[in-house]
């Protein structure tokens, strides 16, 4: 036989195996699913906790209720529901109702603990997350100005060091060469005007005696003629030289330059990489960077900062001492050249100067 019992709002239903027990419930649980907490035993005994709204539309005895229900079952019969009251009803089985009731409250103590617990932990969850959040966009900030710093600094260290070269240039260009081309210019017509003047005077003033010693002077010019053109040639194919090995070294320090900044650039990757890793090994649940690890920090940023600026002061020392060799060197070329040009121009003067003479005497 099916009896139903409530006390409160625990509902409890007894009878032996077979008497529809977890087929009730299993109605009540359709009905209400979200209402209240079911739990069944193998005691003889099922109970479910309802809330109060459900508590007042839930009236024992459920004498219609359960004649509905049975009418579709086909394996278990009912023999009927006595009508009950909230009163305790003495019975063999009121031992275990009772025992179940507590059981039933000590369970939804403990679940309402545990999810009290449940909460409170995934709160603090939240709160590191949140945290933990804020850190990292810190983190990125801070990178992101010191990437820009370096930035900037290079751009500006480039920027002045291809003026300063640029300056250079044009003061070789439009000053240096420029006054070499002039005198060359000068000693070209002065020497034009001595070929073509100058010599033929004296060869029409000196005919005769001085035509031997004139064609020896020819044979003399020729050879210093040629000389000086092997001179020349060599000239000119030491300042193509010069040209081609300017150009290279001017790629090989643009390759240099670029090779150096990916190289820093891959250096400040691998450091902010290994950054990452330390600022995110979790520490008692949180990351702070305080202190001497703070501290180390801004050394390693000052010894890199400064281990560029000390390249970025040799590559400066390295161009101006390249500068001074290659003026010294130019100088000196430009110095043989006049000084092979005097002396020639001092020869022929000294000959045919001397031939004169020597022919107003006679």
């Amino acid at each position: 036989m099916l009896q139903a019992v409530q006390r409160d709002e625990n509902v409890f239903f007894t009878g032996r195996a077979g008497t529809g027990k977890s087929f009730l419930l299993g109605h009540v649980k359709k009905i209400a699913p979200k209402q209240g907490l079911f739990s069944a035993a193998t005691t003889g005994i099922a109970a479910f906790n309802i809330s109060t709204t459900l508590c007042a539309s839930l009236v024992f005895p459920l004498s219609e209720t359960v004649s509905a229900l049975v009418d579709g079952m086909t394996v278990h019969h009912f023999a009927g529901y006595p009508q009950k009251s909230n009163s305790i009803i003495d019975s063999k089985r009121t031992d275990l109702i009772v025992t179940a009731e507590e059981l039933l409250s000590h369970d939804m103590d403990e679940l309402k603990e545990a999810t009290h617990v449940r909460n409170v932990e995934i709160q603090k969850h939240f709160v590191r997350t949140k945290k933990l959040s804020a850190e990292m966009k810190a983190r990125d900030e801070s990178i992101a100005a010191l990437r820009a710093g370096f930035t900037d600094a290079f751009e500006s260290a480039f920027a002045a060091m291809a003026v300063k070269a640029s300056d250079a240039f044009h003061v070789r260009l439009d000053e240096t060469i420029l006054a070499q081309e002039m005198r060359e210019d000068n000693v070209q017509v002065q020497f034009n005007e001595f070929i073509n003047v100058t010599i033929p005077s004296i060869i029409e003033a000196l005919q005769g005696t001085i035509t031997r010693r004139l064609d020896k002077s020819h044979e003399t010019f020729d050879i210093d003629n040629t000389k000086l053109l092997k001179r020349e040639k060599k000239m000119t194919n030491q300042v193509e030289s010069h040209e081609r090995k300017t150009a290279q070294a001017f790629v090989d320090e643009k390759e240099r330059r670029s090779t150096t900044f990916v190289a820093l650039q891959e250096e400040m990757h691998t450091t902010m990489r290994t950054d990452d890793r330390q600022v995110r090994r979790p520490h008692n649940g949180s990351i702070s960077i305080k202190g001497k690890d703070s501290t180390l920090w801004e050394a390693l940023a000052e010894k890199k900062q400064s281990g560029m600026i000390e390249t970025i002061v040799a590559l400066t020392s390295q161009y101006d001492e390249v500068r001074r060799v290659r003026e010294a060197e130019d100088a000196e070329l430009l110095e043989k050249v006049s000084s092979a040009m005097e002396r020639l121009h001092t020869s022929i003067l000294s000959s045919f100067g001397e031939e004169k003479e020597g022919v107003g005497d006679t």
